[in-house]
């Protein structure tokens, strides 16, 4: 199997204009649309001073050994954070959107080049600022059919002086990835004292979680400073993609010039994770977080589900989803995007696993099936196991897979209380040395 490898380099502009450097950042994520078609999105964050820069697409150029071209991305319009941030640097979040087939060929890899100025804030740890701000997220193979991960939240980050600050600059994947972290070289040269792993150098200390994307900074000199971080996406061990952002930091005396708005998890608890059937409706909600009380926190649903949907009232995010047979058994993760209209971008990641809730067995003669009464239950619960099965565990599970009650059952009958537990959908898995059947039961008070 050949491996192909899509190297986007970053430099933001637009071939037609002259520009200024009016660039703070930006970062690419792709996701797979069919064979060799991707949607290709850059999110690119712009200084704002009054009178911003805002292009109406961006070139960006195709290359490899066997064949080039240009890609025109037009601006997404659409896009709920194309607002201005109010912060020490005010800026301008603007994405730009389209879906491109890639040609495919016998040549290994193919490189995107976007050229553009770097950078528009002086750092105290860059010595010398590269022409041209190069960044990369590749896709190791077509065949993988991947979907690149997203960073969580928005480019500029704060810390406090003679403080230490854990800075989110996670990303959120659907396919479930493992991410590995990395601080690797910046647009630019070092001075002395600094380094991509060292990037305060004499003015303070900063590690990364290579697991989580927790950036731990204690600055000792107000300024700002330029982190380049990669995070890459291994799934089973394979190497399968990889996006990377400069991030600025910003050291001030005061720390609480904007918090990030937060996200619980189902029904405002601390769990992302549900299990559901084929034929269910999905409907949770979810609340939205933020010290600062007087900012309005916008929601939006970033890579919708077919039949999903989200609807805010408030600070209340409710998820609707209905799972009808078209859809397939397997892991599904809608991701939810917050946005404070200050600079504070933030998103969650949940969880749904969709099982066909039948029997699946080795053998025919073998079937796993047991009958329970009553459905709807207030609590009391009768499971009678047919003559043929022979059920090693009884599991029942709430709405969000947690375990509620485990039964090793010596024979046919098991009477079950389930009255302790809030109402909802619980699901009852009876388990064979050969079989699993899952039922779904309601219970109410």
């Amino acid at each position: 199997m050949k491996t192909i490898i899509f190297s986007f380099l970053l430099s933001f502009l637009t071939l037609s204009q002259t520009f200024a450097s009016d660039f703070i950042g930006a970062d690419i994520s792709y996701k797979h649309i069919t064979n060799n078609t991707y949607e290709i999105k850059l999110t690119t964050y712009v200084v704002n001073t009054g009178f911003p820069i805002i292009r109406n697409f961006l070139d960006v150029d195709y290359s490899n050994s066997c064949t080039s071209g240009s890609i025109r991305i037009p601006r997404d319009t659409s896009y709920p954070s194309n607002i201005s941030c109010s912060l020490i640097d005010p800026h301008l979040i603007i994405e730009y959107k389209t879906q491109f087939t890639f040609p495919l060929n016998n040549c290994n890899s193919y490189v995107l080049d976007f050229n553009g100025p770097c950078c528009s804030p002086i750092y105290n740890n860059i010595q010398t600022p590269s022409p041209l701000d190069e960044l990369t997220s590749e896709v190791p193979s077509l065949t993988s059919q991947n979907t690149s991960a997203t960073f969580n939240s928005s480019i500029i980050r704060f810390a406090q002086i003679n403080s230490t600050t854990d800075l989110d600059v996670s990303v959120s994947d659907v396919n479930g990835d493992s991410i590995a972290y990395r601080l690797e070289d910046a647009s630019g040269s070092y001075p002395s004292g600094y380094s991509a792993t060292d990037p305060f150098g004499p003015n303070g200390i900063s590690i990364l979680n290579g697991s989580t994307g927790v950036l731990r900074v204690t600055p000792n000199a107000i300024g700002k400073y330029l982190v380049n971080v990669t995070a890459t996406e291994y799934n089973n061990g394979i190497k399968v993609g990889k996006v990377q952002r400069e991030w600025a930091i910003e050291v001030i005396s005061n720390l609480a010039t904007n918090n990030l708005p937060n996200l619980s998890g189902i029904n405002n608890s601390n769990n992302y994770t549900l299990n559901a059937c084929i034929g269910d409706t999905i409907a949770f909600s979810a609340q939205i977080t933020d010290p600062d009380t007087n900012q309005i926190v916008t929601a939006v649903l970033t890579n919708p589900i077919l039949q999903s949907k989200i609807i805010t009232t408030g600070r209340t995010v409710l998820f609707k989803w209905i799972v009808d047979s078209s859809f397939g058994s397997g892991i599904y993760r809608p991701v939810i995007l917050l946005n404070d209209g200050n600079c504070g971008v933030t998103s969650k990641s949940f969880s749904i696993n969709i099982d066909s809730c039948i029997t699946t067995s080795l053998s025919k003669h073998q079937r796993n099936r047991f009958k329970f009464f009553p459905n709807p239950t207030k609590g009391e619960l009768s499971i009678t196991l047919t003559n043929e099965t022979e059920a090693s565990q009884i599991t029942i599970r709430s709405f969000t897979g947690q375990v509620v009650s485990e039964i090793y059952p010596i024979g046919k009958a098991v009477n079950i209380d389930l009255s302790s537990n809030p109402p909802g959908i619980y699901f009852i898995s009876v388990q064979s040395r050969n079989s699993i059947t899952t039922k779904k039961v309601i219970l109410t008070k």
